[in-house]
């Protein structure tokens, strides 16, 4: 099992909203993904990979930081209040039984008065719920 990473778009307004948690995967501008593969010699003439705090050396302030879906749930949790939780329900479609998710968005920071909740009506996999969900939480920060 592997984390998703969030989009391009999700990437860029986090970015936006202050996101700057240094990631080894990144989008370059124009919305390429790219993956921080530079190596360091150190005093014996051996190469090795950097650490993640040489990282902010090498990369161009450009790039766009690549951080999983789970990541960005919890710096917006733990920096802003906001909540972002996905909930399943089931519907019957073309006479098929469907699992149908949605994302709710709650505050407890003073400053947001968040209590918004989003449902399909289209089947969605968990995680484009949760990523439409951080867009629209990262949209309510000012």
């Amino acid at each position: 099992m592997k984390d998703q990473l969030v989009s391009f778009n999700v990437a860029v307004l986090a970015k936006e909203k202050g996101f700057n948690i240094t990631q080894f995967l990144y989008y370059t501008p124009s919305g390429n993904l790219k993956e921080t593969t530079a190596w360091i010699e150190d005093e014996d003439d051996i190469e090795r990979p950097i650490t993640l705090s040489t990282i902010l050396m090498f990369t161009d302030a450009r790039h766009i930081s690549a951080p999983t879906q789970s990541l960005l749930q919890k710096w917006l949790r733990e920096r802003h209040g906001i909540q972002t939780e996905i909930s399943m329900g089931v519907k019957y479609i073309n006479d098929k039984l469907t699992n149908l998710y949605s994302y709710s968005i709650f505050s407890c920071s003073p400053q947001l008065k968040i209590n918004w909740k989003f449902s399909y009506k289209k089947p969605i996999t968990y995680e484009e719920a949760l990523e439409a969900g951080l867009l629209e939480a990262l949209k309510q920060i000012k």
